[in-house]
């Protein structure tokens, strides 16, 4: 709530600051800016942007996490159904907040538009209070998602551990070294767009399929699961050597929405393909697809108060 708070406060008062949406759209005007206040513009150029983030954030283990937390499916559906629809108007502040910028700054601030609305319009303590409330939201996103490999390397990766003391010093490495890696990354790569779709490409073509798919296909198994994440990955890891300017050839416009289609269909041809040339675990499918009721066709019962 405190980070829905901030957002909406930044975005009203850089529109305001602004003049409203005549003044950004004569500042694009005069800065050459063709299609800035046009929605539809450059689709073909973001439309990987959405395929990937969408894909990803779709099977986020942070989401599900907060899904699994609902006392019933109802529940479950009802809040899914809210934040679809509460996110949609939330970005758009944040797109809108961020063009507001064209006309309250000569050049992009150092710290980001937001940062630089809060310094230099923001009474003080509405200020501290914004601040606080992004922060705040920052560090939750970076502690869910440090906590998801962390758990991923100790619970995932580290089965045949029984020992509960090595358990918890392995969980203590693991979040240490994710973390590590994280900021590794992040003092690599300034761009947090360029960050986040690598990451992203990385879930879409390399996780989204076999995971999606596993809820609903009960011929699917762990072969073709297996065999479609190794192909994904390295057809990821293929286009990110392209993109920084290493040998292989490309096929393909790089980073680009035809090149993500091409690895989700690869993704999914290759766990079909598979999946039907190995032996089917009906039993094992069967159950984790009636475990899952992603299609709602059992009634989970509501927790036994007391």
């Amino acid at each position: 709530m405190l980070l829905v708070l901030s957002a909406v406060l930044v975005f009203i008062t850089a529109l305001t600051r602004a003049g409203g949406l005549a003044p950004i759209a004569a500042a694009a005007a005069a800065a050459g800016k063709d299609g800035y206040m046009d929605i539809t513009s450059g689709t073909s150029r973001y439309a990987m942007y959405i395929i990937t983030f969408g894909c990803a954030w779709m099977i986020q283990a942070n989401v599900w996490q907060r899904i699994s937390a609902a006392r019933t499916d109802r529940d479950a559906r009802k809040m899914t159904v809210l934040s679809f629809f509460a996110y949609i108007p939330l970005y758009l502040i944040v797109v809108l907040t961020g063009m507001a910028g064209l006309v309250l700054f000569p050049t992009l601030p150092q710290g980001g538009v937001v940062t630089a609305v809060v310094v230099n319009y923001l009474p003080p303590v509405l200020g501290a209070i914004a601040f606080v409330g992004i922060s705040a939201a920052v560090m939750s996103t970076m502690d869910s998602l440090i906590n998801t490999g962390a758990m991923t390397l100790a619970l995932d990766l580290n089965t045949k551990e029984q020992d509960e003391n090595k358990k918890l010093r392995f969980s203590r490495a693991a979040t240490l070294l994710v973390t590590v890696c994280a900021l590794l990354i992040a003092l690599g790569v300034r761009s947090i767009l360029q960050i986040s779709w690598m990451a992203s490409d990385v879930i879409t073509t390399g996780v989204f399929v076999p995971l999606v798919a596993g809820f609903v296909w009960r011929r699917g198994n762990a072969p073709g699961a297996m065999a479609s994440m190794v192909v994904g990955l390295s057809y990821c890891l293929y286009n990110l050597l392209i993109s920084a300017g290493l040998p292989p050839p490309s096929f393909w416009a790089a980073q680009s929405a035809q090149q993500v289609i091409l690895g989700v269909s690869l993704s999914a041809a290759v766990y079909v393909a598979v999946s039907l040339c190995t032996k089917p675990d009906y039993e094992k499918t069967d159950a984790f697809i009636a475990a899952a009721n992603l299609l709602g066709r059992q009634k989970r019962p509501p927790p036994q108060q007391g």
